[in-house]
């Protein structure tokens, strides 16, 4: 892929089977964005501890340290499979939480559980998910087809929140999670139609082996390894804000509700959609580390200048701006990790991505017993300005993340 030619963004939409994960992506981080606002603010309302804020985002991310197992399953069992699997224990979680509110029995330990158990099985989500997009398009496609599965989530940004901020106000807890029942049902059907060629390792290989050979393809990959890095920095210092910051926020330095939380972060998503859209509609991936680097910065740096804005409409504004940004480097990460990976290492690579993910409970909980001890401006100032520092250190300890141009470079330089 030597050329920065731009085509119709929506184009790789044309494969049927891609079509159908891409389908499937929207209904399933449609509940899971759903779920993120409505256990954020059920937890606030019947806590009022930002710190428990803070904790049900790392039970919900607690199990992202098995993301090397998930990486080696996802290229063990047919993906289409797992996926399903997972859509299918999520509604039965969900339908638990609708049978508890309904019964007036549902205590706060409940929700903790559920929350690591929901987190627990979408851990095998997205290695599958993303390697499976890659086994749907041709090779000159995994760029766009990367940022449409990516835009296809930061959509749900856009209509979980409202969604889910709108039921909860509307019909509480309950109405919610019903909702997201069938969404996640509806999602796993999908996976019925889906047929691509096999690339699973071999089923004499035990799933300890298949994942050892993923950790030997990976060490020798400077590329991927400083990927897995800038997705671990993103989930310890940028994502706490959107989780954790941002609804303590909208209700104590805004004075919004949970609608109001609703739409900040729809503006979030209304951010991401536009960056991913943008990414989808260049088929190059010339220079995405030195980019990678820059919207990662300028990410953290929003997150700051949110903090200290006191006007909602400001708030919101750049909110779209941290969107982009954020984006932005998800796809350029998935990206970089999709093209350089042989495609029977995929799964493994998008487990140990997944792996990179369980920097967001840490950060998530350090964040809320921050903000109720120090206040949250001084938190999310903390915070942008760590993960500056650890993205600056990052790329000059690898300048070879900085220096990639396309793949065969990067594979090269590897």
């Amino acid at each position: 892929m030597h050329t920065n030619k731009l085509f119709h963004p929506l184009s790789t939409l044309k494969e049927r089977n891609f079509r159908l994960v891409w389908l499937s992506t929207i209904l399933a981080g449609s509940g899971q964005q759903m779920e993120v606002i409505v256990l954020a603010w059920f937890v606030l309302q019947l806590t009022n501890s930002p710190f428990l804020v803070g904790l049900i985002t790392a039970a919900h991310k607690a199990a992202t340290i098995l993301g090397a197992l998930s990486g080696a399953l996802a290229d063990r069992l047919p993906r289409r499979l797992v996926l399903m699997g997972v859509q299918g224990i999520t509604a039965a979680l969900c339908a638990i939480m609708v049978g508890l509110i309904i019964t007036d029995t549902l205590q706060t330990w409940h929700i903790f559980a559920i929350a690591f158990l929901s987190g627990l099985a979408r851990i095998f989500d997205q290695p599958a998910r993303q390697a499976l997009v890659a086994d749907t398009v041709n090779t000159e496609s995994i760029f766009s087809g990367v940022a449409l599965n990516i835009a296809a989530m930061n959509l749900t940004m856009i209509a979980g929140p409202l969604l889910g901020g709108t039921l909860f106000a509307l019909f509480g807890p309950g109405g919610s999670y019903s909702f997201m029942t069938g969404l996640y049902i509806i999602g796993a059907f999908l996976f019925f139609f889906i047929r691509t060629i096999p690339t699973t390792a071999p089923e004499t290989e035990s799933i300890w082996k298949i994942m050892s050979q993923g950790l030997a393809y990976v060490k020798h990959q400077q590329i991927i390894i400083a990927a897995l890095l800038m997705a671990a920095i993103a989930n310890l210092t940028g994502f706490p804000f959107l989780f954790t910051l941002l609804p303590v926020y909208a209700r104590d330095i805004l004075g919004t509700e949970s609608t109001g939380l609703g739409i900040l972060m729809a503006a979030t998503g209304v951010g991401a959609l536009f960056g991913s859209l943008a990414l989808a509609s260049i088929r190059s991936s010339r220079y995405a580390g030195l980019l990678l680097i820059f919207t990662m910065i300028g990410w953290h740096c929003i997150t700051i200048v949110i903090s200290q804005t006191q006007e909602f409409y400001m708030a919101f504004s750049y909110l779209i701006l941290a969107g982009i940004l954020q984006s932005m480097s998800m796809v350029l990460i998935a990206t970089l990790l999709l093209e350089i990976a042989a495609p029977e290492y995929r799964g493994r690579v998008m487990g140990l991505r997944a792996l990179a993910v369980y920097t967001l409970p840490i950060g998530s909980a350090i964040s809320g017993a921050m903000i109720s001890n120090f206040g949250l401006e001084t938190t999310a100032m903390i915070n942008g300005v760590t993960g500056v520092i650890l993205i600056v250190a990052l790329s000059i300890a690898m300048p070879n993340l900085r220096r990639s141009q396309d793949r065969s470079h990067q594979k090269l330089n590897a």
